[in-house]
């Protein structure tokens, strides 16, 4: 539904230092309750038109040379839940620094040519600013209007300064929470040694002594008590069993000391691609590996974030084994480089998980399948949390999965700067 309501308005409003201030509270109160952009991406469009006046807004996340959008309000309410493909000159220009620009309808066509079917409504003067989350260009923020000259130089800049604290009250909570779930995987491993180390005392204390036992019982022609203690044998195995599966979750939340070092991306991609050849072959899965050349490498530890890669492969290579022989099974490997961004984009044809389950993925202990540990995903997360990345998952575009990795370009990231 079309919503402007300050259509009679000839120019933006002009806000005074208090409301802005009052803005700034509201924005902190609202990031804190939720800070997840695209839950408080709704609130905040609704907040921002009425505050400019604006004939129309879109707030959404950048992913690479992609816009998604998440809430849009007004003249552009029709493209909500769209991804639109962008020029790399446009992402270039957008996702470069933390500055707001404006463009109107004419210049935007023909220096950054979007047709007209993809906005899908005329308009005056677009304004657009990026968020960033620890360097990483993350989202955005676009003014409409449909009036010339109804936003001034001030408009731009006071979008600028809203877009940066974002960003800066974003990667507060992103830092917070980051520590808090290492220290939390950190005293789950605490927890669980000690417990671990008895019960396996216990277990071999146990299996020694019935191996003892039913030898001296066969010795003696005691044949009759051979099937209960076979019996007391398969017991013991289960709680060695149970055992196992403790420890893989004890150590889950042990988070050793990384050793960073200079990693080239596409050198890492290659090798565990190469690792893999074997199962990838046998399990006649066609691997497309598409490699953007010269991508600048990450201070990163090589083995923990091959290890990571490696349990996302693993991930995919176990969904597209599920299809029948006869289907075909593709892996996509890809990795580029966006302004500011580093990113791998790892992609399967497998049957794919509930909507209801996607977020669930990389929780410790959730699996959708009999006989995982539902550690992988989580494990890799955690690896790439700790080498100051960012990973999340989504439904492929042609079924499947998709794994999306991405790190900030620390050579080209923009320093956020405080107001």
């Amino acid at each position: 539904m079309f919503f402007d309501p300050h259509n009679d308005l000839e120019h933006a409003p002009i806000r005074t230092e208090a409301q802005l201030h009052a803005l700034y509270r509201k924005l902190v109160v609202m990031i804190s309750a939720t800070p997840h952009l695209q839950d408080f991406a709704s609130p905040l469009a609704h907040t921002l038109i009425n505050f400019y006046g604006a004939s129309g807004i879109i707030v959404g996340r950048t992913q690479g040379f992609s816009l998604q959008i998440l809430t849009s309000i007004g003249c552009f309410s029709h493209m909500e839940g769209t991804l639109i493909e962008i020029q790399p000159a446009f992402a270039r220009k957008l996702m470069a620094n933390d500055e707001a620009y404006i463009f109107n309808h004419e210049e935007l066509r023909q220096k950054y040519p979007i047709d007209d079917i993809t906005l899908g409504a005329q308009f005056d003067a677009l304004i657009i600013a990026p968020m960033f989350l620890e360097g990483r260009p993350y989202g955005f923020i676009s003014l409409i209007a449909q009036k010339p000259g109804f936003y001034s130089m001030e408009d731009v800049e006071s979008l600028r300064q809203i877009t940066r604290f974002c960003s800066i009250i974003l990667s507060g909570f992103y830092k917070a929470s980051t520590q808090s779930e290492l220290q939390h995987y950190e005293r789950v491993y605490n927890m669980t040694m000690p417990l671990i180390s008895a019960l396996q005392s216990y277990t071999i204390d146990m299996l020694q002594t019935l191996a003892h036992l039913r030898e001296s019982y066969i010795t003696n022609n005691y044949r009759a008590m051979v099937d209960p203690m076979s019996q007391a044998f398969a017991r013991i195995e289960a709680i060695a069993k149970t055992t196992q599966d403790l420890r893989a979750i004890a150590d889950f939340g042990k988070t050793p000391e990384l050793l960073t070092a200079s990693v080239r991306l596409d050198e890492l991609l290659e090798s565990v691609r190469e690792y893999n050849d074997t199962r990838l072959e046998d399990s006649h899965i066609e691997v497309m590996m598409e490699i953007e050349s010269d991508m600048p490498a990450i201070e990163a530890d090589f083995s923990m974030l091959w290890q990571a890669i490696h349990e996302i492969m693993l991930n995919a290579m176990d969904a597209l084994e599920t299809l029948p022989d006869a289907a075909p099974r593709h892996l996509l490997v890809h990795a580029y480089a966006a302004p500011n961004l580093l990113q791998i984009d790892i992609n399967d044809n497998g049957p794919g998980v509930a909507p209801e389950d996607m977020n669930k993925l990389c929780e410790p202990g959730f699996t959708t399948r009999q006989g995982h540990k539902g550690l992988g995903l989580a494990k890799a997360k955690l690896v790439i949390m700790r080498c100051n990345g960012e990973m999340w998952l989504e439904p492929g575009k042609s079924g499947g999965m998709t794994v999306h990795i991405s790190f900030a370009d620390e050579e080209h990231t923009p320093q956020q700067r405080v107001f």
